[in-house]
């Protein structure tokens, strides 16, 4: 149906039917959970050993569901077909452009049939793990960022965060800001490790694919990582007032290590043309965008002024 309103045309019983047939071949017609459809998509596969040209004939036909029928796909058709699944249209046209290596514009049905099967059964990376729009993964600098971010997060240097190291965090803060470390705060430091580490300990590398697992699932990840930062300001905002201020930064950098000069230039890039202070969404935006900014950008320095060449140590 949203397909079909993309495309500005009627969402006829015959399309209906259409899509009703897509269900019965993808899912046996019944109602499947993740590892349900794993195992049948694998079962496909030992039980077929022309898998891959019985899997292109089947997309073909799904091709039916979205396309003009003139055998080929242009971009405005692929897109009416990945919007509804949530692909932002920046990541379509990435991947769309990705996939047009002719550069013509379209698809042909024979191609994008191709492609789908490939994203199924290819075991390695390739241009094809983009026809559901572009598959994000972390990038070189953005590993870097997290890897920093997870060294500071280490308060006990036991190589890997647990909820112990943000109640070390929280207690520092608090020392910093000179106020009490009451219940309340604990439970805010602990609201963020859960937020942040899914409640669990974790090690380096399983933190990466953690936020990789988030960029993968949600298209929409920097938009509706926002709303998981305000658990974040919640620690921030010492005094309760709505804002951030420079000391109130600085309270919280300075127990991850990070110097009242760096701090401060980090503050700085983040407040400019802001008042000295950082409300609610200016810092639920900055620190998504340095999770996420796969590129250098001013929001590198959330946690303090950071210069990327400088290796990132685990203790």
């Amino acid at each position: 149906q949203k397909v079909a309103t993309n495309c500005n045309v009627e969402f006829t019983h015959e399309r209906q039917g259409e899509w009703i047939q897509m269900h019965a071949i993808f899912f046996k017609g019944k109602a499947m959970k993740l590892d349900e459809w794993c195992r049948y998509v694998a079962l496909f596969v030992q039980d077929n050993p022309t898998f891959f040209e019985m899997s292109v004939g089947i997309i073909k036909l799904l091709c039916n569901t979205f396309t003009s029928l003139d055998g080929n796909i242009g971009y405005n058709e692929y897109f009416a077909f990945l919007s509804p699944l949530g692909v932002p249209e920046e990541d379509a046209k990435a991947a769309f452009k990705l996939l047009d290596t002719s550069g013509g514009g379209f698809l042909s049905t024979e191609e994008f049939s191709v492609a789908v099967v490939h994203y199924y059964f290819d075991a390695e990376e390739s241009k094809y793990m983009h026809i559901f729009g572009e598959f994000r993964v972390v990038s070189p600098l953005q590993r870097k960022k997290l890897e920093r971010l997870f060294v500071m997060t280490d308060m006990n240097r036991r190589g890997s965060v647990t909820v112990d190291d943000l109640i070390l965090w929280g207690e520092k803060s608090a020392t910093v800001s000179k106020v009490r470390f009451s219940e309340e705060r604990k439970a805010e430091w602990v609201n963020a490790h859960s937020a942040y580490f899914a409640g669990k300990n974790m090690a380096m590398e399983e933190f990466v694919q953690h936020v990789q697992a988030f960029m993968q699932e949600d298209p929409s990840h920097a938009e509706h990582s926002k709303d998981i930062n305000l658990t974040l300001f919640n620690v921030l905002d010492e005094n309760k007032d709505g804002q951030v201020s420079f000391d109130e930064y600085y309270a919280f950098v300075h127990p991850a290590g990070v110097t009242p000069a760096d701090a401060r230039a980090g503050f700085d890039v983040l407040a400019a043309d802001k008042n000295g202070v950082l409300s609610r969404e200016e810092a639920g935006m900055a620190c998504a965008r340095y999770y996420f900014d796969q590129e250098e950008s001013p929001y590198m320095h959330f946690f303090g002024k950071w210069d990327p060449e400088v290796e990132t140590e685990q203790s």
